[in-house]
């Protein structure tokens, strides 16, 4: 993840994705599907006021879905994701958001109900 544009006041953010791969012998794996949504988690933290007193965690994930057009090892290939989240309704402490995987500018993937929840930090 590079070229990071954020948001605080929206909670919104976008990154430049770069996967590291030998398009000889990689697929899209699990690291790289995982890589794609860590996005999520740099806004929670981000936004934390006190982040010697608390942390964030993933609280879960709806679902996560994926075109067959993903090429991750696709040479010269853009790859942006792009995020929003919100507090959750029912509970303040949690942030929840999708995550848009665009590649070449082309929407190819989607976390939905991504969540982080802020818990105090034992550090």
């Amino acid at each position: 993840m590079f070229e990071v544009v954020f948001d605080e006041t929206s909670l919104e953010a976008t990154p430049l994705l770069e996967f590291l791969t030998v398009p000889a012998t990689d697929c899209t794996g699990p690291s790289y599907l995982d890589g794609s949504c860590h996005i999520s988690g740099f806004v929670a933290t981000a936004v934390e006021k006190d982040k010697d007193k608390n942390a964030f965690v993933c609280n879960g994930v709806s679902a996560m879905k994926l075109s067959p057009r993903f090429q991750s090892a696709k040479k010269d290939s853009v790859i942006r994701d792009c995020v929003q989240m919100k507090p959750l309704a029912r509970d303040k402490t949690v942030l929840q958001g999708k995550v848009y995987i665009s590649q070449d500018g082309v929407i190819v993937g989607v976390w939905e109900g991504v969540r982080f929840e802020k818990i105090p930090g034992r550090f």
